[in-house]
């Protein structure tokens, strides 16, 4: 109904403008200004849209010719809004959107452009601006107004935002450029942690031609099943007995050889391939536990790593439960390992999720543990069976001190909390035997065995029926 409305409007004012519908001259002008307000301006956040902003860039290129004045764009995306769509709604994304807008506008100068560029994006014309100093003084001001909690709801949102910066004429003399390349820098500064700005350098291009490149090839690996697991044991520090196997993949690309996670994960992280990547571990993963069962094979508790973009996805407990139903495999075979990051982004709906996930009978490690940025007081709130340390921790004890005493507020912690603790990247028998005086309870590493391929393990699982 909406959309005939908007054809009928549409065609009323091509008469109109075409002088073939007579309307008096008022009225007439009245219908013109809602035309442009349609045609240029964002009809949520009253904002000018994409195309009124590349025609106001264009006007100052041209005055800036004449002046030989520099002229910045400013690229800004919101690290997390898809998350507010995701967990209370679009209605709430769009007051959201709303505020923030008000917010932008009403700390800069009314002949600085505020455009609505997108979803949870935005850009920014600084005409005039004296040097590079001004423009990260700008910059600190969008953080500094920006980065907050947002509530709605009694949900609690942290707000960041990532920042990209063009400058004409040194960094393209053209909007369609300027705007690449603060999209480009905007990504960047993503990369390197969000909620922080980053200046555009010739040198980006060439790692945003490398990013493409890597999602090409990595589409490709999806689509010709290139991926193989490799798995490393667990084993109890007590009685050496293997507790579980951790899978962890590998890539045998054509063009790039036998490729470890470190080297592609943190491309696919930048899109929704990681989540094509979670999907394809998980599943092969629920297969050779299946297979496993049925040769009469004592099956041990897999743990699969879970991205974070994995794990807050709305759709992610009931595609886990797809992926049981399809291969036939139990719940009770896996554990899933989340980071920190994962957790703290929106802790009560984690709490919510993990609590779901153990209900299904699937067992929660929170890994890299001591690298991010949790509470203790959430800490004990999420249901939690296993906390890894981070390997960063275990490869210099037991002579870093600050490291072993980390170590061993870690290993405190978990008795108290009732979860079990797990070191992974144990490669010393000294590193070992500090870890058993603590009461580590499991042990994974090079000590114990390296990740191998599917036959290898095998072994190790037979060994232990």
């Amino acid at each position: 109904m909406t959309l005939m409305i908007l054809i009928i409007f549409t065609i009323i004012v091509i008469c109109i403008l075409r002088n073939e519908v007579f309307l008096p001259r008022v009225e007439q002008k009245k219908v013109e200004e809602i035309v442009c307000q349609m045609a240029y301006y964002d009809q949520l956040t009253n904002l000018p849209n994409r195309a009124l902003f590349f025609k106001r860039m264009e006007e100052f290129i041209i005055d800036t010719k004449i002046d030989d004045c520099i002229i910045v764009l400013l690229y800004l995306d919101f690290d997390r809004f898809k998350l507010i769509n995701d967990i209370v709604g679009h209605d709430a994304g769009d007051q959201f959107l709303k505020e923030i807008s008000e917010k932008i506008k009403s700390n800069f100068h009314e002949n600085t452009i505020i455009a609505r560029l997108g979803e949870g994006e935005f850009g920014i014309i600084l005409p005039g601006v004296k040097d590079d100093n001004e423009i990260k003084d700008n910059c600190r001001k969008i953080l500094r107004i920006i980065s907050n909690r947002w509530v709605y709801e009694n949900n609690v949102f942290k707000i960041t935002v990532s920042i990209g910066i063009a400058v004409y004429p040194r960094d393209g003399r053209d909007t369609a450029t300027l705007l690449k390349n603060a999209d480009i820098a905007m990504y960047r500064a993503k990369e390197l942690g969000e909620n922080r700005y980053e200046f555009y350098s010739p040198n980006l291009s060439e790692k945003a031609r490398e990013q493409i490149s890597m999602e090409n090839l990595i589409m490709k690996a999806i689509d010709n099943d290139e991926f193989i697991l490799y798995y490393q044991p667990q084993f109890n520090i007590i009685t050496r007995e293997c507790t579980g196997i951790e899978a962890l993949i590998r890539w045998n690309s054509p063009q790039l050889g036998m490729t470890p996670p470190g080297k592609f994960i943190p491309f696919a992280e930048q899109n929704s391939l990681i989540m094509e990547i979670d999907k394809w571990v998980l599943k092969t993963v629920c297969k050779q536990c299946r297979v496993w069962e049925d040769l009469n094979i004592r099956s041990k508790r897999v743990a699969i790593n879970i991205s974070s973009k994995q794990f807050e996805n709305t759709k992610f407990l009931s595609f886990v439960k797809k992926i049981l139903e399809e291969t036939s495999a139990e719940a009770r075979w896996l554990e899933f390992e989340i980071t920190e990051g994962s957790l703290m982004q929106n802790p009560d709906r984690a709490i919510e999720t993990l609590t779901q996930l153990r209900e299904l009978g699937i067992k929660i490690a929170l890994d890299d543990f001591g690298t991010g940025y949790s509470s203790l007081g959430y800490l004990s709130k999420f249901p939690i069976d296993k906390i890894k340390i981070d390997k960063t921790f275990i490869k210099d004890i037991p002579e870093n001190k600050e490291d072993t005493a980390i170590v061993k507020t870690i290993i405190d912690l978990c008795k108290n909390i009732g979860s079990l603790a797990i070191a992974e990247g144990v490669e010393t028998e000294k590193q070992l035997q500090v870890l058993s005086n603590y009461g580590c309870d499991e042990v994974q590493g090079y000590l114990f065995g390296r990740p191998v391929p599917l036959e290898e393990v095998e072994k190790v699982l037979r060994n232990t029926m």
